[in-house]
């Protein structure tokens, strides 16, 4: 089953999800705009100005990518990346997050704490947890193999 694995897969965030953050902005930014006066200009290009700012980086946090491959996996985004290797991770699980709101995660601990996947990449929790925990136990074996 590990065999018919790639040696790398690489997954991208849905840029639906960025598009539809990008127009939640620009209606927020439309609706204190149009409270603004008209001849006010200058309060409403501070207004523009900074929710231009924020659509910005809203959009590129929310482009995130997950790397996968025979060592470990990446997970980052246009600021930067984490790495992690397979022999520091336990197996992942898909998990409901407490509180008020229940945010449904992919996560896995290591000996530096818990690791969280940041989206669904477009794909199942269930199916982005069985990919990880695939290339996990082939990296696995992999390693036992070579002790032995």
């Amino acid at each position: 089953m590990t065999d018919e694995l790639p040696d790398r897969v690489t997954l991208r965030s849905n840029p639906l999800e960025t598009a539809l953050l990008l127009i939640a902005v620009a209606a927020v930014s439309y609706l204190i705009i149009s409270r603004i006066p008209p001849e006010d200009q200058g309060a409403r290009t501070v207004v523009l100005v900074v929710s231009f700012l924020i659509a910005a980086f809203a959009a590129a946090t929310s482009l995130r990518q997950l790397k996968v491959d025979r060592d470990g996996f990446s997970e980052g985004n246009l600021f930067g990346c984490v790495r992690h290797a397979w022999r520091d991770c336990s197996p992942f699980e898909v998990s409901t997050g407490g509180g008020r709101v229940q945010v449904n995660s992919i996560r896995a601990t290591t000996s530096a704490g818990e690791i969280r996947l940041r989206t669904r990449y477009g794909r199942s929790l269930d199916e982005i947890a069985a990919l990880m925990n695939r290339f996990r136990a082939r990296a696995l074996d992999a390693s036992r193999e070579n002790r032995a």
